[in-house]
Order: structure tokens, then C-alpha cells, then sequence
């Protein structure tokens, strides 16, 4: 097995891992699965395709010198963990960091950097209301983005030009959610593992922060990993050096984190870098990505004691005549129906069932609400229908009463 300083390799996997991050992961039109698998990371990045232009990322700012800084007693208030004497507790520390960020809008900027390369970076927006995360390889066209505007979903493949789309309870929503939560731990994780000492205060945007720095790190630590991320260091990685610093406020949000560690692996040495910058965004600011309207915009909905679902056809790309439409409950496939003439903005699409076992069937009717006859069958859980038409994939969900 070729270790490595792990988490790398991991971030390889998630910029390069192309249509399975795309694919809302659906019962597919054959009853198949439709998310793909990756079993390991690509070495070179994808052949880039247009992409939107990105908005400005922030810069990452150095934290000042030594002896640049005023002295620890210069704090008015020290980050939850800390004391005059250091780091009491590193676990509220970083607790109250990402607390802070749960708590504000905020734009996070994490690069990772690698003596193996490629390099890599992840920039995460959130708005209070919206968040839109790019995950970047060193190719930045061929990057991929993901929206969360929820009850609106998307994710955007820079490299090949797909699009998903997902509305309400569409099974997109938790992986957008999960990449989330990986984004703002994986730096968290990295910071962790360092045996972090405060040298001074620095002042920026009228704003003391508290500077840190570390020259050595906690191996228990770095070689456990979390729950979402995978440790720092690999098995069999021997650590050579560390040079790490942080900048922290008073109430835990870290502003500038820079850690590198060179390290053994294999009898190759090798450098990995990760770098992080917490910056402010006005709150409410954030738009909806122009690339959603490459899919059908759609949403979901129950009636008739959950025997009939309508389909609305909110906005963007028409669903074309032919298109077929894949129907299930709670992951399982029910059926398929196919739609047999163009549907725009503001049409509606009415799918019910009728049987059970294998004796059931779906059915569909466009701008007519059927009558439903007496063997009409009740959705029951998770409801979601899916379609793919060129390189746009959309689905929306809707939970029934009886789930």
C-alpha cells in the first residue's frame, strides 16, 4: 500500500471522484443504482470545461511575526479552553470554533498543499441562509461546487459539465450536507493534532487575535481521525518536522491557521501543507449558482391521502417529450413513466400508482389531476422522482404523513 500524510489522498478523492459526486445517488430509469463508485484517487486532474466564473476568494493573510506581537497579557480575553499558562482544553477551543462559525456568515478558504501534488483547495460560503462550497483541484475550471439554498440543492462538475438538481427531501440534500461538514473538519482535525503554546496578540479589522504556534504534534491524536475526516498521519508515516500556526479571537473563531508537517513515508520525505482563513460574508448575499438552470427546477408534493404526488415544474431547462421519470419510496424503485410531451415553467406533472407487488403500476398525466380509481395505492416514506435529460440530472422529494 503506498501511504502517504492521509488526508491528501482523501481530498484527491473528492476533487477528482468526477460524475459520483454529481449523481444524486437515486434508484436510476433500469432500477439500478445511480450513484457510481471511486476505489481510489485519480493521479491527474480531469481535462477542464467552462465553468461560470467564480466569485472573488478571499486571500489568506499571514499571521505577524514574534516579534511583531504584543505579549499574551495583552488579551483582553482569552478563547474559551485557554488560560495565562496555555491550552488548558483543546477540545473547547476548537469546540467554540466551529460554534462560531455555525453562529455567523463567514467565507472558509482551507488549501492543501502537497510535495506530491496536485495542490488543492476547498472554499466554503455560507450566508446564514445559503451556502455554496467549491471544491478545487489544481485546475480551478474543472472545479466542483455544490449549493445548499434548501429547500434548493445543486452541485455543478466543472470537469465534464453535469449538473444535479434537488428539491425538498431529494437525496442530495445530505450528501451537500455531508461535504459540509467534512469541509469545516478537516481543517479542525489538522489543528488538533498540534501541541499549540500562545506567543503573543495581534490586532487586525480592530479585532485581537491570540497567536499560536506549535513545533510538534500529538501522534495519538493525528493517527485516530474523526468520525467524518481520516486521520493526519497514515500508519507508517514517520513525522520529521512541524511548523504550525493559528490566530484565534476571543471567542474561539480561528481567522489564520498554517500547518505543515514533513514526514517519512515509505522512505520518501514528504511535505503536506494545509492552510485555512476564516473570512467575513454579508449575511443574505449569497445567489443561486446561474448553472441551476442548465436542470429542470422542480418540486414535489402529496395529496389525496399520499396516493398522488404532483410534480411542479418551477423554473429552468424544459422537461423534454421522452424524458423518463423514475419513482421511488425510500430508496426503492416503484416504477418508471415517461413524459410524452415538453414540460416548462409553471406546468405540472401528476404521478400516482395503482397495485401493489407486481401487479403495481405508475402513471402520469401532464396539467391534468387524475381521478384516482378505487385501487389507487398510497406512497408511503420518502417520496422522490428523478430524471435525466444530456448532462442534467433533477429530482425532487417529498416526506408522506406516513412516514
Amino acid at each position: 500500500m503506498n501511504r502517504r500524510i492521509a488526508t491528501i489522498g482523501v481530498v484527491a478523492l473528492l476533487v477528482l471522484s468526477g460524475c459520483s459526486a454529481v449523481g444524486l445517488g437515486e434508484t436510476g430509469a433500469d432500477g439500478s443504482d445511480g450513484a457510481s463508485t471511486v476505489t481510489e484517487p485519480l493521479k491527474t486532474p480531469p481535462t477542464s470545461t467552462a465553468t461560470p466564473t467564480p466569485t472573488a476568494t478571499p486571500t489568506a493573510t499571514a499571521t505577524p511575526d514574534a516579534d511583531a506581537l504584543d505579549p499574551v497579557s495583552a488579551m483582553d480575553s482569552l478563547p474559551p479552553g485557554v488560560t495565562a499558562s496555555g491550552v488548558a482544553d483543546k477540545s473547547a477551543l476548537l469546540d467554540a470554533y466551529r460554534n462560531r462559525l455555525s453562529a455567523g456568515s463567514y467565507a472558509l478558504v482551507t488549501e492543501i498543499r502537497n510535495s506530491s501534488g496536485p495542490d488543492s483547495r476547498l472554499v466554503l460560503r455560507n450566508d446564514t441562509e445559503a451556502t455554496l462550497l467549491r471544491v478545487e483541484p489544481g485546475d480551478r475550471d474543472a472545479a466542483l461546487t455544490l449549493y445548499d439554498g434548501a429547500p434548493t440543492f445543486g452541485v455543478h462538475n466543472g470537469s465534464s459539465g453535469e449538473v444535479a438538481y434537488g428539491h425538498g427531501a431529494a437525496s442530495l440534500s445530505s450528501r451537500v450536507s455531508l461535504l459540509q461538514i467534512f469541509v469545516v473538519n478537516f481543517g479542525t482535525e489538522w489543528l488538533r493534532a498540534m501541541e499549540w503554546e500562545p506567543v503573543g496578540v495581534a490586532t487586525a479589522d480592530g479585532e485581537q487575535r491570540l497567536v499560536f504556534e506549535a513545533s510538534s504534534l500529538n501522534e495519538t491524536v493525528a493517527r485516530d481521525g474523526g468520525l467524518v475526516v481520516p486521520p493526519v498521519l497514515s500508519d507508517g508515516t514517520e513525522v520529521r518536522d512541524v511548523d504550525a500556526r493559528m490566530a484565534v479571537t476571543s471567542e474561539g473563531l480561528v481567522r489564520h491557521a498554517n500547518v505543515t508537517i514533513t514526514a517519512d513515508v515509505d522512505g520518501t520525505v514528504r511535505t503536506a501543507t494545509t492552510a485555512l482563513t476564516v473570512e467575513r460574508v454579508e449575511p443574505v448575499s449569497l445567489s443561486e449558482p446561474a448553472w441551476l438552470d442548465d436542470a429542470p427546477q422542480v418540486s414535489l408534493s402529496s395529496a389525496e391521502d399520499d396516493r398522488l404526488v404532483a410534480l411542479d415544474h418551477l423554473g429552468g431547462a424544459a422537461i423534454e417529450s421522452g424524458t423518463t421519470l423514475s419513482v421511488s419510496t425510500e430508496g426503492e424503485h416503484v416504477g418508471n413513466v415517461t413524459v410524452s410531451e415538453s414540460v416548462g415553467s409553471g406546468d405540472t406533472l401528476y404521478v400516482h400508482r395503482t397495485g401493489d407487488g407486481d401487479d403495481a403500476a405508475v402513471h402520469l398525466t401532464v396539467n391534468e389531476r387524475p381521478e384516482l380509481s378505487e385501487n389507487a395505492t398510497a406512497f408511503a416514506g420518502r417520496v422522490r422522482v428523478t430524471g435525466e435529460q444530456g448532462d442534467a440530472t433533477f429530482q425532487a422529494g417529498v416526506k408522506t404523513d406516513e412516514q
